[in-house]
């Protein structure tokens, strides 16, 4: 992947995973978004609920595998 579009995907995901708290979306839209761009290799099913600790926990461990730390489950 070439450093631009890294850039671009991490610059995307930060606002995802800012909007949690701002607009208070779902987790599983996140996630799912996720899954659209690529970061992750299949959806993770969530409820619906905004309170889902293990659905935010996910998307935490995705945002630090992008920024190069832990490696996350179901990354490529």
């Amino acid at each position: 992947m070439r450093e631009d579009e890294f850039r671009e995907r991490f610059e995307l995901i930060e606002r995802i995973l800012e909007s949690l708290e701002e607009d208070e979306i779902s987790i599983t839209r996140v996630v799912n978004m996720l899954f659209e761009l690529g970061v992750i290799e299949e959806p993770y099913i969530c409820s619906d609920s905004f309170y889902d600790i293990d659905c935010l926990r996910f998307a935490l461990r995705v945002l630090k595998w992008i920024k190069g730390g832990e490696t996350a489950c179901g990354t490529r």
